[in-house]
């Protein structure tokens, strides 16, 4: 449910965001205005919320709504500089999770969303057949070196996250994003569309 309204916003618009958005100037921006969502978010969103997605051995269900409130915050990805994963935990903090919650199911969300991405992008380059044996080889030890190195930051950073608030990030792309908007009207970073 939550993969929908993405998967919508991609097939309509994906295209011309890449395309009219995917400068410098524009993704540093972005980077600022999503790291501002980001801290207004966590505290304004983020009080008693359901804490975990499983918690004490019993899965706690994102209903319905919750993935579909999620899936729409994720079609904010569609735009260059807005990561996945800050949308859709901002969407969960919207839809009434905790930042933990919000991040394991960001998290999950990721792994039908990869794939998907990777199917289409692979079905508009031609598909497997258009591949040597050397770029189909590593286009398999990349899928799996990823997907291990990703259950590794993953548990890792839900630990930070049950210590830290999502501010430190947030923080990190505002001072990031800035930092690339003064390089690009200085002309030392040209990221043309």
């Amino acid at each position: 449910i939550a993969c929908i309204p993405g998967f919508i916003g991609v097939m309509l618009v994906g295209d011309l965001a890449d395309a009219y958005l995917f400068n410098s100037v524009s993704v540093s921006i972005v980077l600022v205005l999503g790291g501002i969502a980001m801290i207004f978010a966590e505290k304004y969103c983020n009080k008693n919320k359901t804490t975990a997605v499983q918690q004490n051995g019993k899965w706690l269900y994102v209903t319905t709504k919750q993935a579909l409130i999620i899936g729409c915050f994720q079609c904010l990805s569609i735009i260059p500089g807005m990561s996945r994963s800050a949308s859709t935990i901002i969407g969960g903090w919207v839809a009434g999770l905790s930042t933990t919650a919000s991040a394991e199911f960001s998290f999950f969300l990721a792994i039908p969303v990869m794939v998907g991405m990777s199917a289409l992008k692979l079905i508009q380059l031609g598909g497997f057949g258009s591949m040597t044996s050397i770029e189909l080889i590593s286009l398999v030890i990349g899928f799996v070196v990823s997907f291990l190195v990703a259950l590794v930051v993953v548990k890792k950073f839900i630990a930070f996250l049950q210590k830290k608030p999502m501010t430190v990030f947030a923080g990190y792309r505002i001072v990031f994003g800035l930092f690339v908007l003064i390089l690009s009207l200085f002309g030392v970073v040209n990221m043309a569309a």
